[in-house]
């Protein structure tokens, strides 16, 4: 029996979506055969279009699951001929006439736990002891994980409130354990979500117009890793 799934098409909010090979904008993006990094349009190809891009007018459209309950992600196909793409979208960007609520979660992620006399542990909104507490999490319950502070993983960010997508926050690592599904992925591909502030709070930047200064240096902060602040992320 062929499983029927419900079609859809792109909101005409932007010129173009990313598709990404996990449900995160942090993980990689999918690419084509020709290592392009895949980039989608709700329209007709046009001569303003980059070249690389591909039109889902005309194609066979599907959602084939989604990241959890709430569907902050759907996993998609996109397929018309020679055109074949699966992956990651955004749930905002999509819209359809067909009945979602049958959309299976297809994605299982790390989760961690704590066993401590403490019975609950604090979440705050950034990977340091400095930021505001946001919320907790308790002894023996597993949470999931959404990604690192750096490759170093002293911090993880999680959802520490299952029911509401947008309460996620920041545990230290070292408290934590972490656990792997079979069908999960691995704690290596956790991505980096952390973004640090360009300039740090404690900067003061007294410059007067058409003064020219190098700051290159306030990047190289041990509080980044090894590499400091990643200047790149920001160009």
């Amino acid at each position: 029996m062929t499983t029927q799934h419900p079609e859809f098409s792109l909101k005409a909010t932007a010129g173009g979506f990313n598709v990404f090979s996990k449900p995160g904008s942090s993980y990689d993006r999918v690419k084509d055969e020709n290592d392009r990094a895949v980039f989608i349009l709700p329209h007709a190809k046009t001569a303003d279009d980059p070249w690389y891009s591909v039109s889902t007018v005309g194609t066979t459209n599907t959602i084939l699951g989604k990241d959890t309950d709430k569907a902050l992600w759907y996993r998609i196909q996109i397929a018309n001929g020679s055109i074949d793409i699966t992956g990651w979208i955004r749930a905002a960007h999509v819209e359809s006439d067909d009945d979602l609520s049958g959309v299976p979660v297809a994605w299982t992620p790390i989760r961690l736990s704590f066993d401590s006399n403490a019975n609950v542990r604090v979440v705050r909104s950034g990977p340091d002891a400095g930021y505001d507490t946001v919320g907790s999490i308790t002894a023996g319950t597993k949470y999931p994980v959404l990604g690192k502070d750096s490759d170093q993983e002293a911090w993880y960010e999680i959802r520490y409130d299952p029911t509401h997508p947008d309460c996620t926050g920041w545990i230290p690592a070292a408290q934590v354990q972490i656990h792997e599904a079979q069908d999960s992925i691995q704690q290596d591909d956790l991505p980096v979500t952390w973004l640090p502030p360009l300039i740090p709070d404690s900067l003061q930047l007294p410059f007067a117009e058409g003064d020219v200064h190098d700051i290159t240096s306030l990047f190289n902060d041990p509080r980044r890793g090894p590499g400091g602040w990643d200047l790149d992320r920001y160009m």
